[in-house]
């Protein structure tokens, strides 16, 4: 989308798209069938695919050339412990092709440079344990009274599942409002593209402050979009908590550098304290805005969610989605907090009845 039509037509031949995208996710041939459909609407293009079409069709918003726009993209896949589980994973993972695993990987590498020994990073559930990268000693986890640093190989599971998703979020998030990394070349070409076009007669002396905004919008990040997979992996209660609200910092902190509220984070999870957590930033952001000139101390903004951009749902048995978002509280509904509690305060209801003959049981 960034590099404008000749990417868009890209796409729309040969069944690049469908050929990519399998590729990318680890489908195969049976992944679709002749019934397969899907229909994406972003901000500056829709793509559709139609049983039995052989390619996607890319339709241009109205307005494309004015609102397309830069942003960072970032997935965080459940299998982000090989990153710190593995040793040397960027060197025993060979992809044959591009794949999700092996844009992780880059990422994670890139990443990782922004602690070091001097500047290390907290894990948010133990802050008496901090993570730097040194070029010559790798990764390093150290316990910080101790000041005795090991390999992320050797911490617990659960760290293992953090440590990658706190890097790259914070990252991530961070890269909102900056210049996106390119070569002299690259953005000297999408300078040319964006401005002169095709009209011979321009210069850079009759360029207006709408066609600079234009380029600032493609060359910047406008916007960062984080995608994580379970957060709560292998994760004490406690510490599922902890992660979330260190993601929704991270979420705001991006949204005060871009200066827009188009940044947002999708977590997928099975976790109902996850969700309790996300219900208890529900209110706690309620209280911060009816309250927070008298009781401004109590509360820290960047934990606040605004209430009306926030949204959940649950996967049903046949494959349809149901909106799982109280209308009236705002809150997510409490039978998907913990629908193993009801199961199961109605099999020991049971049991008491055998145990202590309060009824007959049938």
């Amino acid at each position: 989308m960034v590099d404008g039509e000749s990417q868009l037509t890209k796409y729309t031949h040969y069944n690049r798209f469908i050929k990519e995208l399998k590729t990318f996710h680890h489908f195969d041939d049976e992944y679709f069938s002749e019934e397969s459909e899907f229909h994406y609407w972003g901000a500056a293009v829709k793509i559709d695919y139609l049983p039995g079409a052989s390619n996607v069709k890319i339709t241009k918003v109205s307005g494309y050339g004015k609102i397309r726009h830069n942003e960072k993209i970032s997935f965080i896949p459940s299998e982000r412990n090989v990153a710190s589980a593995i040793q040397n994973v960027e060197k025993s993972y060979k992809a044959s092709d591009y794949d999700v695993i092996f844009n992780y990987l880059l990422e994670y590498n890139e990443a990782k440079f922004d602690y070091t020994k001097e500047k290390p990073i907290t894990i948010p559930f133990d802050s008496n344990m901090s993570y730097y990268f040194d070029s010559k000693e790798g990764d390093r986890v150290i316990i910080n009274n101790l000041h005795r640093p090991i390999e992320p190989l050797y911490t617990s599971s659960g760290v293992q599942s953090a440590l990658p998703l706190i890097i790259i979020a914070t990252h991530v998030m961070n890269l909102a409002g900056s210049t996106a990394k390119s070569s002299i070349s690259d953005i000297t070409n999408a300078i040319s593209k964006i401005l002169l076009g095709n009209d011979k007669d321009k210069n850079l002396e009759t360029l207006s402050s709408l066609d600079l905004k234009r380029v600032s919008s493609l060359i910047n990040y406008q916007c960062s979009k984080l995608f994580v997979e379970e957060p709560e992996q292998n994760l004490f209660p406690i510490s599922q908590y902890d992660i979330v609200l260190y993601l929704i910092r991270c979420l705001n902190e991006a949204k005060l550098k871009s200066k827009n509220n188009d940044n947002f984070i999708v977590m997928t999870t099975h976790s109902p304290y996850v969700l309790t957590t996300l219900n208890y930033l529900i209110k706690y952001s309620d209280a911060y805005n009816k309250s927070r000139e008298r009781h401004q101390d109590d509360f820290d903004k960047h934990l606040v969610i605004p209430v009306d951009e926030f949204s959940a749902y649950a996967l049903n048995e046949d494959g349809t989605c149901s909106d799982i978002v109280d209308r009236v509280d705002k809150f997510i509904s409490g039978d998907y907090l913990d629908s193993l509690s009801d199961i199961l305060n109605e099999k020991e209801s049971k049991l008491n009845n055998i145990l202590y003959g309060e009824g007959e049981v049938d």
